[in-house]
């Protein structure tokens, strides 16, 4: 990404003034490139952290639902119908609540009720 935007910076210098080697070396010339380098470097970097994070929310919670279910199920006695009653009573409680918080209070009710 900075590099494209050095190029860019180039690009743009020639296109005002003509780009000789007095041009290139000057010092005004040089510290515009190398911000335009950093800050092109500081957004690809910043992107590249957003499109991970955005991942992790899209494939991780399907993940940690998944295994909430399964720890539910074995607590469940591997009784499907039981685990979605327990689920259906935390949706009682909570209608707005997300699959995963429900499975999660399920959880600790059962844990709690059978201790």
């Amino acid at each position: 990404m900075g590099g494209l935007s050095l190029g860019l910076v180039i690009l743009l210098d020639a296109y005002n003034r003509n780009l000789g080697i007095e041009n290139v070396i000057r010092l005004q010339a040089l510290i515009g490139w190398g911000l335009a380098v950093i800050a092109g470097s500081a957004g690809g970097w910043l992107i590249s952290r957003q499109e991970k994070r955005g991942l992790e929310r899209l494939f991780f919670p399907l993940l940690r639902e998944e295994e909430l279910y399964r720890d539910l199920l074995a607590k469940g006695g591997y009784d499907q119908e039981t685990v979605e009653r327990l689920v259906d009573y935390e949706r009682k409680r909570d209608p707005s609540a997300p699959r995963t918080v429900l499975l999660k209070n399920a959880i600790e009710r059962w844990e709690r009720g059978n201790r």
